[in-house]
């Protein structure tokens, strides 16, 4: 039987931690063959300056090896590239690890990091992880420099009295309801720090960012995908007389359905699921005999898309269609029947 029992005496010395001493004991056999050991060992600085930004920020590589920004009151003053920072000085920390482009090799970046207000790196930050708490695909460090920048623009705008048209607002609101609060989060953040008015059309732009940021969706595909689902669900309002409740569970699953259906139209992709198209084609067979309706209304989407698109629909995404489009009736009231069948939009 053997124990082991450590004690460092830690101590600062010009930024940088030195381990002064390390005891070793081990004792076995009852306490005989006692060994004491001391080593003394220089760490790296905890913070190596890569660039400094101004007297209160500056870009430095961690411990690790990764990236970050550093703010404070004199933070950056009389630092140089390699040297350490007092982290005495330190009030704020932005990772930046997961950039595809360290930011030491992009000008553009560094430029931008330079010129922004060190609040909006907060407020920024903290929008992130208020939508990274409901979008798990979220990458965060890749979208704090644009969003942040963004919000920089914005500021500008507002204090000059000028404002961006009202982009996508009522599509995002409505198919992208996470992004659009968060976006909506960081327009009254910087209302309230810099005392400004910015309008909620600046919401769909920062909702724009994070949704590229969690799906690589750009705002074109943004725009054609949102165009789309107002189109069908149009239709699947028509063709099964349904009165849709955008705040219920179940049109918020179809719409959930509907935005990864329709990128996968837009980008040329296949479902990604073990279901082979035979299997589909056989079980479209079971529930064109079984819900009729349902069936019907799937395969009018899927000649809608086509015609208007020219997206062609594959067995196994018409079965998931025609699944969602039976979840979906379950739950939403219908129309009186009418006595004229109701035109695709």
């Amino acid at each position: 039987m053997g124990w082991w029992c450590r004690q460092g005496l830690w101590r600062k010395k010009r930024g940088i931690s030195f381990l002064g001493l390390l005891f070793c004991c081990h004792c076995c056999s009852g306490g005989r063959n006692r060994r004491f050991e001391t080593h003394f060992l220089t760490l790296k600085p905890p913070m190596q300056v890569i660039k400094r930004l101004n007297n209160n920020a500056v870009v430095v590589a961690t411990r690790r090896g990764e990236e970050a920004i550093v703010t404070g009151k004199g933070v950056g003053f009389g630092v140089t590239v390699g040297g350490p920072v007092d982290q005495t000085k330190i009030e704020k920390l932005f990772s930046l690890a997961g950039q595809r482009t360290p930011v030491r090799e992009d000008p553009h970046a560094l430029a931008v990091l330079a010129a922004i207000d060190p609040e909006l790196l907060s407020i920024a930050q903290h929008v992130l992880d208020v939508a990274a708490a409901a979008l798990p695909t979220l990458m965060t460090t890749n979208v704090l420099l644009p969003l942040a920048d963004h919000l920089q623009g914005a500021l500008h705008r507002a204090r000059h009295g000028n404002e961006l048209p009202p982009l996508l607002f009522a599509e995002l609101a409505e198919f992208y309801p996470e992004e659009f609060q968060a976006g909506l989060l960081a327009v009254r953040l910087v209302n309230e720090q810099f005392a400004v008015r910015l309008t909620d059309a600046e919401a769909a732009f920062v909702a724009l960012h994070i949704i590229n940021a969690s799906n690589g969706e750009q705002p074109e595909e943004v725009s054609q995908i949102t165009h789309v689902i107002r189109e069908v669900t149009k239709l699947v309002e028509q063709d099964l007389r349904l009165r849709l409740d955008p705040s219920s569970l179940s049109y918020q699953r179809f719409i959930t359905h509907l935005k990864f259906f329709i990128r996968r139209l837009v980008r040329n992709e296949s479902l990604p699921l073990g279901t082979s198209q035979a299997h589909a084609q056989r079980m479209l067979e079971e529930i064109t005999t079984t819900h009729p309706r349902i069936s019907a209304c799937s395969e009018k989407i899927r000649l809608f898309l086509l015609a208007t698109y020219d997206f062609h629909v594959e067995e196994a995404e018409g079965l998931y269609l025609a699944i969602h489009l039976a979840r979906l009736i379950q739950q939403a009231p219908t129309e009186p029947a009418s006595t004229t069948d109701p035109s695709p939009p």
